[in-house]
């Protein structure tokens, strides 16, 4: 943490519960995830445990197989390295667990798997020659014509599907990274799963069965199907986990939510949730008078996850609080009580000026106490809550598209080069986001864009180092920023920039250090009014106005002798105006000019 950095300082305090809370919530999510694997298998019981990181396959545990050549250890990984066509070869070893109990493995297919290049992993084998023909178990096939995840069982070498996976769930043509995960209950049930990221932490249920036609086994393995040398050495195995399974004595808790629209929201649990508890709409509620919803769904293929439908609507930026309870995962643990926050932000485009360009930093070099990262600031200077999805930043050179990020107003957002991110992270400061393509930013001055997803501008700013108004700060390591984000649309933007004068150097996701550092709380006086002509008068002010204002006719009213004369146009530079007349002024005649409803820059 930045502890040099009052403001920093502060915020932590200020946050220090929130922060703590935070943590303890993503502390308590990741303990969850990890403790969930040693409620289903233990480790310290397993029948097989095996990472290959002894560098082969001949001891703990001893592995069979088919041929000597069939298959080497590289890399702390099992590798196949049959050179056959169209060959089938296998590797086992001995497992006897066969109920109450869990499989999980790692594979890597570096080829597109077909119905002649598939592999069989067999959890229970009554043989430990996986290319027998009368076998009696049940294996998962990994592949095969219809590219999917499939549990199947082996009836004296009948094949029967118990479980049909999700077709081409197996997509890539060269780097399938799956973790499988196949456990069986002391009742029969069999719940096999899959993770496409090979990580093991995204598995997805493809489905469940009872089945009890066999009860004992004598070895596990894998058994490969291969046509050409297309497919040689082209399969991998890791990781591989035979374990009794613990009693789940721990109820499911609350991942996280998501808010699909006004009146939807999904909810993630760690585990698998039972489907008539999850489904119950009155385990469910939500504050600010929203209630229970009118529809509740278990996800058909993530039994973890759960889709509501709300009557009222969430309403727009305002924070909602969803409480669970009773929620039972397969074990029959019941939630007491969870919540979990959420916030629904109406699809709102911003438009000119709602949102601003508040503060660049350029030149990070040398380094004050910032960061070495280029970055821009945006401020929220409107009443509206934006999501900032899809919107535009750029210098017309390159462009960077804006990821998922509800900016409320009266608040700041850093946007940085996303490989930058930590750095902003380790000084303390979390408002952030990271964006590919970040626009580099020239240190002498550059023409930066704000815009739409459809190319509409929101703000942009022609800055030049002349702006930090200081021969030192622009060298380097000092930010520039805005002394009035407030400041109206048509003024001069080049009087209301100048560098930081914060010691950090800058004051990024937080409010400008330089901010109303000289207010202007006076509303604009006329500095002169001159007739130029007998139809054209010249009024000008004592400080900028936005051209908008000053060339509306409206603004303006002439009286004075039998016949006022009526403005046909009015023309302005940035604090004169010409007023052309519509009728002829008469000579030594007093003439009254009232002007109403211009402001200046600062609003006055």
């Amino acid at each position: 943490m930045n502890t040099k950095n009052p403001k920093l300082l502060n915020y932590f305090v200020s946050k220090k519960f929130l922060i703590l809370v935070s943590y303890k919530l993503l502390t308590m999510t990741r303990f969850y995830l990890t403790i969930l694997s040693f409620l289903f298998y233990s480790f310290s019981t397993a029948q097989i445990s095996e990472s290959f990181t002894d560098g082969d396959y001949t001891a703990n545990p001893t592995w069979t197989v088919s041929s000597a050549t069939d298959f080497s250890v590289n890399a702390g990984q099992l590798k196949s390295a049959n050179t056959t066509s169209n060959s089938a070869f296998y590797i086992s070893t001995t497992n006897t667990l066969s109920s109450n109990c869990t499989w999980e493995f790692w594979v890597n297919l570096q080829f597109a798997t077909s119905g002649a290049n598939y592999v069989d992993a067999y959890l229970m084998s009554d043989n430990s020659n996986l290319s027998a023909t009368t076998i009696n178990g049940y294996f998962v096939r990994i592949g095969n014509t219809s590219d999917d995840i499939s549990l199947y069982k082996s009836s004296a070498g009948t094949q029967t599907v118990l479980i049909d996976g999700v077709n081409a769930s197996v997509s890539s043509t060269s780097n399938n990274l799956i973790k499988i995960r196949v456990t069986r209950t002391s009742a029969n049930l069999f719940t096999l799963e899959r993770d496409i990221t090979g990580t093991g932490s995204s598995y997805v249920t493809e489905g469940t069965i009872t089945d009890a036609s066999f009860t004992s086994s004598t070895a596990f393995g894998f058994l490969i199907k291969q046509s050409t040398a297309t497919f040689f050495g082209k399969h991998l195995f890791d990781d591989i986990n035979v374990a009794t399974i613990f009693a789940d004595v721990t109820p499911p808790s609350i991942v996280n939510s998501t808010v699909l629209s006004n009146t939807q929201l999904d909810v993630l649990f760690n585990e698998p949730v039972e489907i008539t508890s999850a489904q119950t709409i009155t385990n469910y509620a939500v504050n600010n008078s929203i209630g229970n919803p009118n529809t509740v769904t278990r996800d058909v293929s993530n039994f973890a996850l759960v889709h509501l439908s709300f009557t009222t609507p969430f309403t727009n930026a305002v924070t909602n609080t969803l409480t669970v309870s009773g929620v039972q995962d397969i074990a029959l643990n019941a939630i007491t009580t969870a919540t979990t926050a959420f916030t629904y932000t109406t699809a709102v485009t911003p438009v000119f000026k709602d949102l601003v360009i508040n503060e660049i930093f350029a030149d990070p070099s040398p380094v004050i106490n910032l960061t070495t990262a280029e970055f821009i600031e945006i401020y929220n200077r409107s009443s509206t809550a934006f999501n900032l999805n899809g919107l535009k930043f750029t210098d017309n050179t390159s462009t960077a598209t804006l990821g998922n990020y509800t900016l409320a107003p009266n608040s700041y957002v850093i946007i940085c080069p996303v490989a930058d991110t930590a750095q902003f992270t380790a000084l303390g400061y979390m408002n952030k986001l990271g964006v590919s393509s970040f626009p580099s930013l020239n240190n002498t001055g550059d023409n930066i864009y704000l815009k739409t997803s459809a190319g509409v501008y929101i703000d942009s700013v022609n800055y030049s180092d002349t702006w930090y108004q200081d021969a030192t700060k622009k060298l380097g390591g000092w930010t520039l920023e805005q002394i009035s984000p407030n400041l109206n649309a048509g003024c001069s933007q080049s009087a209301n920039w100048i560098a930081s004068n914060d010691a950090d150097g800058g004051t990024p996701g937080f409010i400008n250090s330089v901010y109303s550092n000289n207010p202007d709380l006076t509303g604009p006086t006329i500095s002169s009014v001159n007739v130029i002509d007998n139809t054209h008068i010249s009024v000008c002010f004592g400080e900028a106005i936005s051209s908008t204002q000053l060339s509306t006719i409206s603004n303006y009213t002439i009286t004075g002798g039998t016949s006022s004369p009526t403005l046909a146009t009015a023309t302005s530079t940035n604090m004169c105006v010409t007023l052309d007349l519509s009728s002829t002024m008469v000579n030594a005649t007093t003439y009254t000019v009232t002007i109403a409803g211009i402001t200046d820059c600062s609003g006055n």
